[in-house]
């Protein structure tokens, strides 16, 4: 099926290239940042789901 198709082929090798960069990128944050970095990059990276956490119960009315 994949190599019949180009554009699925194409699709699949992205979605795998995107996995391993992913991967890298999480790999890399764990050997070189410490917690708190960690935490500044995700909050910039995703800051809608920072904003809906409640870290406290009851915190979110």
């Amino acid at each position: 099926m994949i190599r019949e198709n180009v554009l699925f082929k194409d699709i699949w090798i992205h979605l795998l290239e995107s996995g391993m960069r992913y991967k890298i990128y999480r790999e890399n944050g764990f050997l070189v940042e410490n917690a708190t970095e960690r935490y500044i990059h995700f909050k910039k990276r995703y800051p809608e789901i920072i904003d809906g956490i409640a870290f406290f119960p009851g915190q979110l009315q």
